[in-house]
């Protein structure tokens, strides 16, 4: 049944604010039940993959089923991408801190490299 007006307004606002908080709740919970950071990457890259279905106009379909299909799909991958993304950042942040600390010589000589 669709409603227009006002209330066919107020209906989708409703509608896509309960879909992002399941959403939300479920990216929570599987972070936290792959033990934080090993659950972090997956519970991501399944939101992700429900925003696609979203964006790409398909709206009749699982949210729980999808994120957990592509929870399991990508966890090994999204691990290892996320850990050496996080390994990069890492290595990015204590460039930073070294040319901080560094003389203004070597700040000049090292900050386009780094």
């Amino acid at each position: 049944m669709e409603t227009h007006g006002f209330l066919g307004g107020v209906h989708n606002v409703l509608e896509w604010i309960s879909r992002l908080a399941l959403l939300n709740i479920l990216w929570i919970f599987f972070s936290i039940l792959g033990l934080g950071i090993l659950g972090f990457f997956p519970a991501t890259t399944a939101m992700f993959s429900v925003v696609r279905r979203w964006s790409l106009r398909k709206m009749d379909f699982s949210i729980f089923s999808t994120f957990w299909k592509a929870y399991k799909k990508e966890f090994i991958k999204s691990n290892i991408l996320g850990m050496i993304l996080t390994l990069i950042g890492i290595v990015l942040i204590i460039d930073v801190y070294y040319l901080k600390q560094a003389s203004l010589t070597i700040q000049q000589l090292l900050s386009v490299p780094f």
